[in-house]
């Protein structure tokens, strides 16, 4: 099964990356490898993360995090694919996933 980022999540990966950028360029391939490596990984194990809290019912909407970065990845497992519909950092209190479902 293939993993997409969906348009939000995109923008989201983008900002991230810029914001790196301007700290350290070796930074912000740094993340991009990492959004990568998660991708390919869902792909091949799309369950190995948990289940947010509260999912929607009826879907099957799980969240992990991002490795070498301090940012939550939730995803949504659908019946071809698994869609990326959020990249946040962990710290941050409001969490867009619900409103991107």
């Amino acid at each position: 099964m293939k993993a997409r980022l969906d348009f939000l999540a995109e923008q989201d990966v983008v900002e991230y990356a810029v914001w790196y950028h301007t700290q350290s360029p070796v930074s912000s391939v740094r993340f991009l490898q990492a959004i990568e490596a998660f991708r390919e990984q869902l792909s091949l194990l799309p369950r190995m993360y948990g289940r947010v809290p509260n999912p929607p019912k009826g879907r099957e909407v799980l969240q992990g995090m991002l490795y070498g970065f301090p940012f939550d990845v939730v995803y949504e497992i659908l019946a071809n694919e698994i869609v990326i519909v959020d990249v946040s950092h962990a710290k941050m209190k409001r969490r867009p996933w619900r409103n991107r479902l």
